[in-house]
């Protein structure tokens, strides 16, 4: 038998199972240490099943633009959008590139790890071949070319929806 003192100092918790209410008693302590067990195995659980990453991905990335000068089109856009492989979430690249003639175009599978993304062009065309590296963000991708220039895709509309 718990002095009354005791049991003033224990705390009750209710813990829904389903649509039956079971009655715990525990000390303070112990729910603390029983809420973050379970927070943790949820967390745990729900980040093993999920391939998404954190941020939006998806989106038009741009910094195509017409050259008044040269009277030609330059830079590169990428469309991101979802797939399914094997069962799995994974990304696809619609690329524009583009240096002062129509663009090249090509849809490429597109690797996510974090914040980091990459893509090669396909081979067989002039551009075939190309690897590209970068960093995306909610707001754009610093995206690192072949020959270690770095480009500043903005996300937002296609160059071809106009301003």
């Amino acid at each position: 038998m718990v002095s009354p003192e005791a049991d003033a100092r224990r705390w009750q918790l209710w813990v829904d199972m389903g649509h039956t209410l079971y009655l715990a008693r525990i000390d303070h302590m112990k729910t603390i240490v029983l809420v973050f067990a379970f927070l943790v195995s949820v967390a745990s659980a729900s980040g093993a099943a999920k391939t998404t990453p954190l941020m939006k991905v998806s989106g038009i990335y741009s910094d195509l633009a017409w050259n008044d000068l040269g009277g030609d089109l330059l830079g590169m856009e990428l469309m991101i959008v979802p797939r399914e492989s094997k069962g799995d979430l994974a990304w696809s690249a619609f690329v524009q590139l583009a240096e002062g003639g129509a663009p090249y175009t090509a849809i490429v599978p597109l690797t996510i790890s974090g914040d980091t993304i990459e893509f090669t062009l396909p081979p067989g065309e002039v551009y075939g071949g190309l690897h590209f590296t970068g960093k995306i963000s909610s707001t754009d991708i610093l995206l690192n070319g072949p020959s270690g220039q770095v480009e500043v895709l903005r996300r937002g509309k296609s160059y071809w929806q106009g301003n």
